[in-house]
């Protein structure tokens, strides 16, 4: 297992970090099907009987903090807990003063069965109501011995370099970065690498889009269609190859209707406003585009002959920043099948950039995955 010390931390972390968001006392949401305990138990452990040792949750994942202490217990020591202040009443929680930073780090320290937690991030710039007083706050913590270090996450340019005009660097900024979503290379993965902040890639394989299992629209689930990839609501699809397409021919274009397309995995920016009743981003998203790379990618991985999942888990291990990625499991195969990722060719790794560049491009700067205006500046 490769390692990591988060900077300006003791914290050796190592560069693959369970996701808990799935750990939902088996009580299945919108982006997981239910999962019991004992799978959540299951997956801990082999994390820790490979080597695997950074865990990274959040108040805002209902029930997540609960089952990752109690998976931990009488293990605490061989763990590095990251968890956020965020989304405690969901959707349209207000920003947190003082007082409530420390009330959540309370109530997290209580639910993790823990005295202290490694890193404690912001879930978003909004959560900051005042970013002297939460720095300050953050400082006692870390003072107190409640938190050892502090970071960030979402944070787009504006907001680091907000935070590095006052003299404070974060250790760790949190973002979604994969082969699909690479709008943070333009300029937040500069700052981090300049300020040696450390990247934390989370959806890695973006909800499974880059596992090689979703070529076609109709492959999607709902869930996962409410991101800036996808179109808002569904109209047409232009389709690249696709069995199971269900397809028409008009106006010069092969078109896919969604009379079958399961809808969660379409709501964000990667999809267009059209694609989904329940999206947020009201943009036209890059569906052609990103069916295109998914395809050329698929190409590509077949002729290397290395899976298509391993290959993007690769490809963001490999780039000069060293990120850690963080990677949610639903079963302890899973965990090791993550943790048995092979280095790929540098051939390979260009032309894996060279296509996922036309999705690059249309979506540009955004760093929101989900939500128009960015909630990431």
């Amino acid at each position: 297992m490769d390692f990591v010390t988060l900077p300006r931390t003791n914290l050796k972390v190592s560069r693959i970090c369970l996701g808990c968001w799935q750990m939902n006392g088996n009580n299945a949401n919108i982006n997981w099907d239910a999962q019991p305990y004992e799978t959540s138990k299951a997956c801990v452990d082999k994390c820790l009987e490979l080597g695997i040792n950074f865990f990274d949750t959040a108040e805002g994942y209902a029930g997540s903090e609960e089952i990752l202490g109690r998976c931990l217990l009488g293990r605490r020591q061989d763990a590095i807990i990251a968890t956020k202040f965020g989304f405690r009443d969901g959707i349209g929680t207000p920003a947190y003063s003082a007082v409530q930073i420390d009330e959540a780090i309370t109530k997290s320290l209580r639910k993790l069965q823990t005295d202290y937690i490694d890193l404690l991030q912001a879930h978003f710039p909004s959560f900051i109501s005042n970013t002297e007083e939460a720095i300050t706050e953050l400082k006692r913590q870390v003072s107190l011995g409640r938190i050892r270090s502090w970071g960030v996450c979402n944070f787009g340019p504006k907001n680091l370099k907000s935070l590095i005009d006052m003299g404070e660097i974060p250790v760790s900024n949190q973002i979604g970065y994969n082969l699909l979503w690479r709008s943070p290379e333009r300029e937040v993965i500069p700052i981090c690498k300049d300020k040696d902040i450390a990247v934390l890639a989370y959806s890695p394989l973006q909800q499974g889009l880059l596992s090689g299992n979703y070529m076609t629209l109709q492959d999607v689930p709902e869930g996962r269609r409410r991101g800036k990839l996808f179109a808002p609501t569904r109209t047409y699809l232009r389709v690249v190859g696709g069995e199971n397409c269900l397809h028409q021919q008009g106006k010069g274009k092969t078109v896919c209707t969604n009379k079958d397309a399961p809808e969660g995995r379409r709501r964000g920016k990667l999809f267009a406003p059209t694609s989904t009743e329940k999206s947020r981003h009201g943009q036209p998203g890059c569906e052609p585009e990103m069916f295109e790379a998914l395809h050329a990618m698929k190409d590509l991985c077949t002729k290397a002959d290395v899976p298509m999942a391993k290959a993007a888990l690769s490809w963001i291990l490999q780039q000069e920043i060293r990120p850690v990625v963080i990677v949610g499991c639903s079963s302890p195969e899973q965990v090791v099948d993550n943790y048995n990722v092979m280095k790929i060719t540098d051939e390979l790794m260009h032309q894996l950039s060279l296509v996922t560049e036309k999705v690059k491009e249309k979506l540009g700067t955004t760093m929101d995955q989900w939500m128009h205006p960015d909630r990431c500046e």
